[in-house]
């Protein structure tokens, strides 16, 4: 359950992407919330696209390829640093040093261009050197002990929640 917590926490400040983009608010915002944390349907995903405005909706469906485009750079970008972030705090728990990989430090340069992610890069570098002293990250949502077991976790479920997430992003139900 911790883990479920700390991959929401993690996920939710860089889905602010999303959010802010799209002025997510009230119930979609809490729809978006829930297919974080497990919660994906046909009703849902009816619900959550029924609360755009329908300006915006037919904006979205006569411009998929750019809509599309906006989606894979950010949802996919977000899925990327995710993985290489547990990547990188799997490695610095076990090494006992802050270790980035590569694609880590990529997608943390294009993410930092954002500025919806500045906190969301904080908490990672913090989570980070945590895990290499083997101690707790005091976070905004309580503390956090970056472990190998959480890392592990976290990457075994993070395919999920973006197949979710993208599910959700769709505008068709597929």
């Amino acid at each position: 359950m911790k883990t479920l917590i700390t991959i929401t926490f993690f996920l939710i400040l860089l889905s602010q992407s999303f959010a802010n983009d799209f002025q997510l608010k009230g119930e979609q915002y809490q729809i978006f919330q829930n297919v974080l944390k497990g919660n994906i349907n046909k009703q849902i995903h009816k619900k959550f696209w029924s609360l755009v405005p329908k300006k915006e909706m037919n904006s979205i469906l006569n411009d998929r390829k750019a809509f599309d485009k906006f989606m894979n750079e950010n949802v996919l970008l977000g899925h990327k640093y995710q993985q290489e972030f547990w990547k990188s705090i799997l490695v610095s728990f076990r090494e006992r040093q802050v270790f980035k990989t590569d694609l880590y430090n990529k997608y943390k340069d294009i993410l930092l261009t954002k500025p919806y992610s500045k906190q969301a890069i904080k908490n990672s570098e913090g989570m980070l050197l945590a895990a290499s002293k083997r101690s707790v990250y005091n976070s905004s949502r309580g503390l956090i002990y970056p472990d190998d077991k959480m890392a592990e976790q976290v990457l075994n479920n993070l395919d999920q929640i973006f197949k979710r997430i993208k599910k959700l992003i769709n505008p068709l139900w597929e």
